[in-house]
């Protein structure tokens, strides 16, 4: 009877013990899960109101000139786009850089790290405008009419006084998403769009509703001042509320050295093929869809319908790919690897939520979301049936998608960008696009073709990368973020293992000293003392009790987490 009592006691201790785990570890959870999401729905937001909401105001304006405008300026925009992501994708190296060295307390770093990255992206952006310069040239030599490729030519041209100005505003963003302080973004992209539709209007239509002389090149010029003004809209938000002020003491020449831009380019030229090779891949299998038919327009245009419709969901994994980087970069930085690992797995969570939903409503839709794109042109009612055949697909396709956007996130945030350019590179030029071909050029699969490898390339990266991090070493990765910020943060597991050692060390150096005292008395004390001698043992052995023990334990690790730099900057603002 007592035997089995004692079973129960022991099993309510145990259950006691699991239900007080999986209450903290539910806390933590709940923790890091806010934390994202405050986060990430302000980087939603501005990745929308940044980088697509101009673009489509532009096409709205220039819409109103002639189909011949409207097809240079998308042309254009196709083309500036692909080629600003080389420098703006160089900038995401800071995603990595600025969150370990804030999570690690190694606030110069933070500083130099930004100066690095505006030399780097003024050079790429002389870079980017002689690209800018042979727009009419590409256009040209991939079959584009000579008039469209003039006019594209034209818009491009009237893009490059904001160009330094919008690779420098990402600068700036990428220094305040790595300190967790994310709404400057939304005060400047909502005032992007507000001055992009006024000067668009002003130099598009004209001020008295007749058409303005400057016809396509007023929408590109109304966009680069927009992108000027808000430029210094930024730095005067970040001088105002001091947002520099904990991490910014000023120009250095330090900022120069060979050692730092090497650092500096190992993670921004990877990223940079990371982010562009994504870019570049949806616009190869844009001119194929366009070489389904080249006299039939409608495989094209309802690809670039999917596309824009798959480019505008696609932002809330971005948001949230965003928001991971700089936490999983800001918990390494602190030695923090057990919650790192944590919130990578509740991000994916996350964007898994969110992209269902939008794969069953994209799907539940399908019939309708060509309509909001086209309504009024011949065929219409033939393009948006093919939308709606390829609408099943990408639907599909965009849940892996959000997968792979949170993983390319989370090793963005480790550093291991080399990781993610690989797998872009394979997603898209390895299956991706040679599976498309066979199956609409050869399969006789038609636009739907394409859609079918886009879809195998992600699904099957997205798994690979799920694999990757998996299996990735988070203690190694704290080693590798500390090595990086040249800190001295360790991280949690090493703490343990320093003051179990010390424990056990103290534990052996006790009991050592006590069968020494004991054999020292048997000796030299008669038999009258032997109960003294007893007594003075059972004093001796008395530090080595469980209580005691456990007691040392902890004060050793007190001592030992006392001697660490205190971080404390890792907490979201």
């Amino acid at each position: 009877m007592y035997s089995f009592n004692h079973k129960i006691k022991q099993f309510a201790k145990f259950f006691i013990k699991i239900k007080e785990f999986a209450k903290l570890q539910w806390e933590l959870s709940e923790k890091e899960f806010k934390i994202l999401m405050r986060w990430s729905w302000p980087l939603i937001i501005s990745n929308l109101l940044n980088n697509v909401a101009p673009l489509f105001v532009n096409l709205i304006f220039v819409g109103r000139l002639s189909a011949k405008e409207l097809a240079g300026a998308a042309l254009a925009n196709t083309w500036t786009y692909c080629t600003m992501a080389l420098g703006t994708g160089l900038a995401n190296a800071m995603d990595t850089l600025v969150s370990q060295a804030y999570g690690a307390n190694n606030v110069k770093m933070v500083g130099l790290t930004v100066q690095r990255a505006s030399i780097v992206s003024t050079i790429s952006c002389v870079i980017v405008a002689g690209l800018f310069g042979v727009t009419k040239q590409f256009l040209i030599g991939v079959n584009t009419e000579e008039v469209t490729a003039q006019l594209a030519f034209e818009y491009a041209l009237l893009l490059l006084p904001g160009l330094w100005f919008a690779f420098e505003m990402v600068v700036l963003q990428k220094y305040l998403q790595g300190q967790g302080i994310m709404w400057p973004s939304i005060v400047v992209g909502v005032v992007l769009n507000i001055l992009n539709v006024l000067f668009n209007y002003v130099l598009v239509v004209g001020v008295n509703d007749s058409y303005s002389t400057l016809g396509i090149k007023g929408s590109a010029l109304a966009t680069s001042i927009s992108r000027i003004i808000v430029f210094f809209l930024m730095i005067g938000i970040i001088i105002c509320f001091k947002l520099y002020k904990e991490t910014w003491s000023g120009w250095s020449w330090e900022c120069t050295t060979l050692q730092g831009f090497k650092e500096y380019l190992k993670l921004g030229v990877p990223a940079s093929i990371q982010h562009a090779s994504e870019g570049w891949g949806f616009e190869i299998l844009t001119i194929l869809a366009g070489l389904i038919d080249p006299e039939n327009h409608i495989p094209l245009d309802a690809h670039s319908i999917c596309y824009n419709f798959t480019m505008l969901t696609y932002q809330f994994p971005s948001g949230i790919a965003i928001a991971v980087s700089v936490r999983v970069g800001q918990l390494l930085g602190q030695g923090e690897e057990a919650r790192a690992k944590r919130v990578s797995w509740i991000a994916f969570a996350i964007s898994l939520f969110f992209m269902v939903i939008i794969a069953v409503l994209q799907y539940t839709l399908r019939h309708q979301i060509g309509y909001i794109y086209i309504s009024n042109i011949d065929d219409a009612q033939d393009v948006v049936d093919m939308t709606a055949t390829i609408l099943p697909i990408a639907a599909l396709f965009q849940i892996f998608d959000g997968g792979q956007t949170i993983f390319q996130g989370i090793v963005r945030g480790m550093g291991r960008v080399i990781t993610g350019a690989i797998a872009n590179f394979i997603a898209f030029y390895v299956i991706a696009i040679p599976v498309g071909v066979l199956l609409t050029f050869v399969g006789d699969r038609g636009v739907t073709g394409l859609w079918w490898g886009l879809c195998c390339g992600l699904v099957l990266i997205c798994i690979g990368l799920a694999i990757v991090i998996f299996k990735v070493n988070w203690v190694g990765e704290v080693s590798k973020a500390q090595k990086r910020t040249k800190s001295t943060v360790f991280s949690k597991s090493d703490i343990e293992n320093v003051v179990n050692n010390e424990t056990e060390m103290e534990t052996k150096t006790t009991s050592s000293a006590v069968t020494i005292t004991a054999g020292t008395d048997d000796l030299n004390d008669n038999d009258e003392d032997e109960d003294e001698d007893d007594s003075e043992i059972e004093d001796i052995s008395t530090p080595n009790t469980p209580d005691h023990s456990k007691k040392k334990k902890r004060s050793l690790k007190n001592e030992f987490r006392q001697s660490l730099p205190q971080v404390n900057r890792c907490h979201p603002q």
